[in-house]
Formats: C-alpha cells, structure tokens, sequence
C-alpha cells in the first residue's frame, strides 16, 4: 500500500474525526462522521432547520423529507428529534457516507431509508407503496469544498 503524505494525513484526520466525534449544540450530542464524509464542524447553517415548517394541521399521512447528499445525516437527524419530519429518505453518491448516516442515525434511535444514489433513488430501490409516494420537503446541502480536488481523499 503506497499514499502520498496528503493522503494520509486525511486518513490520520478521517480517524480521529471517527474517534472523538463532533459535538453538535442542536443535538446536545456527539455525532462521528466517519472517513471520507465531511464532519459537520461549521454549525452556523444548522439554525437554518428551524425554517422548515410543514402544516400538520390538516396531514393524516406523516412527513416524508428527502435529503439528496445526506453526508453524516445531521441535519436529518435534527429534523426527526424536533419532529418537523417524520420519515426520511437519504441519497448520497458516497457509500461512506450512507454507512456513517445509517450509524449516526441508529444511534439516536431512527431506522431510516439510506439508499447510494447519485441524486434521486432508482424507482428499482422503492418497492413498496410507502416509499413510492411523494415527499413534502426536500433538502440539499451540497459540500462547499474550495478548489479542485488536490488529492485522492479529497474526492
């Protein structure tokens, strides 16, 4: 196995940011991005959660949000803990990050559809009649990431 000192260097940053987790102050918890997904250090965007609102008032069926790039799946786990959503469907092109959304969310107790897609799940990935109705929300927070990509990890 042969990786440049940049490449490993975001393996040695990836561990620890697995290891001790990130804090986040809307959770009140820790959450531990794992490699190759972005932790979610900046959290000035998280009050942003607090604009989505969906009437409940005249709903007898629960609120399905998509989001498309789920990453660490934060901000959905936000979400459900403050129930402006009830069901969450998640995309992300990253099988990484589909395995640390799965493992962030099964830790504050939700079992959520996780599904490696580059956008939009495939119609072969909803089978069954719930997955396939529409959702009420949809939210996209893409990487900011400064440049091209320099290295390998940086992809």
């Amino acid at each position: 196995f042969l990786a440049s000192l940049a490449d490993f260097l975001a393996m040695v940053g990836g561990y620890e940011w697995h290891r001790k987790g990130v804090y986040i102050d809307a959770l009140q918890d820790y959450i531990f991005p794992h490699f190759g997904v972005f932790p979610p250090t900046r959290q000035d965007y998280i009050q942003l959660m607090d604009n989505i609102n969906v009437d409940r008032t005249t709903r007898q069926n629960p609120i399905r949000m998509m989001e498309i790039g789920i990453g660490s799946g934060v901000l959905s786990i936000i979400l459900l803990q403050r129930k402006k959503v009830d069901r969450v469907i998640g995309t992300d092109i990253n099988p990484y990050a589909i395995a640390c959304a799965k493992a962030n969310m099964q830790q504050f107790g939700f079992q959520e559809d996780l599904i490696l897609a580059d956008l939009f799940p495939p119609k072969a990935a909803t089978t069954n009649e719930e997955k396939n109705r529409k959702v009420d929300v949809v939210l996209f927070n893409p990487p900011w990431i400064p440049g091209n990509a320099a290295t390998w990890s940086d992809q």
